[in-house]
C-alpha cells in the first residue's frame, strides 16, 4: 500500500522508479545540490536509483513532491530525521514549510519518536527560516562533509520534541453543530456527570453510577492525545457546553457517548463521521472496529449510518453492569473510511 501524504496544495508520493528522471533533473541544479551532505554533483544515476528505493515502513518515508501533476521536489523522514529539496522555480512559495509540517505530523502520528531532527547548512538562511516556522529549535552546530562541495560545512542542528509539537498542534474538529477537542480539568465534573448517568454508564466500559470525579480525572489523563492512536476528545456544542466524548483505542476501536439530553438529534452521527474522517487523515487505518450492547440499538443505527457493517456478536464488559452481556460488533473498512 502506497503511503502518500496530501496537504492543501501538494502531494508527497512515495518513491517510485518512474520518478528517477525527475530527481536527476532536480539534482542537476547546483543551488539544490550544494545544500546537501551526501548527494554527488553532477548527479550520479546509480546514486539516484539507490536513493529512490522505498524506505522500510519502520524507518520512515521518502517521496517526490508534486503540485498538481508537476514535480517540484523530493522530501522525507528517515529514522526521525527530516529532509526536503525543492526545484528552484518553486522556492519562496511556502511549499517547503507545507511539506515539512506535513512530514513532521506524519512522523509523530505514525511512529513512537520523541523527537524529530533536521540539519541545515549555516549558509542556507531560507531553510533555517523554514525550520523555525515549523517550530524546530536549534540545539547546536556540527561540521560535516558535503560531497557536492567537496568541503566541510557547518550544519545548524535542529530538533522538535513531541511535547512541543503537541502543544502547538492541538486537535480541533469543527462541524456545523459540534466541536471536537481535547479534555482538561475544566471538564472533569461534566464528564463524571455524563458518563455516570444511569442511562450512559451501562453502555460504556469504565464508568459507574455514580462515576467518582477522581476516577474521571484518571480516565481523562490516560486518554490525552499524544499524536498516536489511543485518545479521546470532548464533544462540545458549538459555542456551548460539553455534550459527551469520542475516542479511538490503540486497537482502532471507536467509542463515544452523549449526554441523554442530546440523544435523538443527530449529534452522535455528526460527531462520529467527523471524528473518523479526521482519524483517516492522520493514521494508516485499514479498518476501525466498534461494538454496542444488545440493549443499545440507537448506537447501532449511528454506526450503520456512517458505513459500519455488522460482523457478529460477543460478550462485553461494563463496570456499571453486574456481569458480561452480549454486544453487537461492527467494522468500518478503509474504503468506507475514505468515502466519509
Amino acid at each position: 500500500m502506497a503511503r502518500d501524504i496530501e496537504t492543501e496544495r501538494l502531494k508527497i508520493i512515495e518513491n517510485d522508479p518512474a520518478h528517477i528522471d525527475h530527481i536527476m533533473a532536480l539534482m542537476s541544479f547546483w543551488e539544490v545540490a550544494k545544500n546537501t551532505g551526501t548527494w554527488i554533483y553532477p548527479p550520479d544515476r546509480d546514486q539516484v536509483i539507490e536513493r529512490m528505493q522505498k524506505l522500510k515502513a519502520d524507518k520512515g518515508i521518502a517521496g517526490c513532491v508534486f503540485a498538481g501533476n508537476e514535480f517540484i521536489g523530493t522530501a522525507g523522514l528517515k529514522e526521525a530525521t527530516l529532509w526536503y529539496l525543492l526545484h528552484p522555480d518553486h522556492w519562496a512559495k511556502g511549499y517547503a514549510i507545507e511539506v515539512a509540517k506535513a512530514l513532521i505530523a506524519y512522523g509523530f502520528q505514525r511512529y513512537g519518536w520523541d523527537m524529530i531532527y533536521a540539519g541545515v547548512w549555516d549558509d542556507n538562511p531560507a531553510s533555517l527560516s523554514v525550520l523555525a516556522k515549523c517550530g524546530m529549535k536549534q540545539i547546536g552546530t556540527a561540521r560535516y562533509w558535503s560531497r557536492a562541495r567537496s568541503a566541510p560545512v557547518t550544519s545548524c542542528e535542529h530538533v522538535l520534541t513531541r511535547s512541543e509539537w503537541l502543544l502547538n498542534n492541538p486537535i480541533r474538529i469543527d462541524t456545523p453543530r459540534v466541536v471536537l477537542r481535547g479534555l482538561n480539568a475544566d471538564q472533569v465534573t461534566d464528564i463524571a456527570r455524563i458518563g455516570g448517568d444511569q442511562k450512559v454508564a451501562p453502555m460504556i466500559m469504565h464508568a459507574t453510577v455514580p462515576w467518582p470525579v477522581h476516577d474521571a480525572v484518571a480516565w481523562i489523563e490516560a486518554s490525552a492525545y499524544n499524536g498516536q492512536l489511543g485518545y479521546r476528545l470532548g464533544i462540545f456544542k458549538t459555542d456551548g457546553p460539553l455534550m459527551g466524548c469520542i475516542g479511538i483505542g490503540p486497537d482502532k476501536s471507536l467509542m463515544y457517548f452523549l449526554d441523554p439530553s442530546y440523544w435523538g438529534q443527530g449529534y452522535a452521527t455528526e460527531a462520529v463521521r467527523a471524528f473518523l474522517k479526521d482519524c483517516y487523515g492522520r493514521f494508516d487505518l485499514e479498518e476501525v472496529i466498534a461494538d454496542h450492547f444488545h440493549d443499545n440499538p440507537a448506537s447501532g443505527r449511528v454506526l450503520r449510518k456512517v458505513g459500519f457493517e455488522y460482523t457478529g456478536r460477543a460478550l462485553g464488559q461494563s463496570a456499571a453492569r453486574e456481569k458480561k452481556e452480549e454486544v453487537c460488533e461492527y467494522s468500518l473498512s478503509r474504503a468506507a473510511l475514505r468515502a466519509l
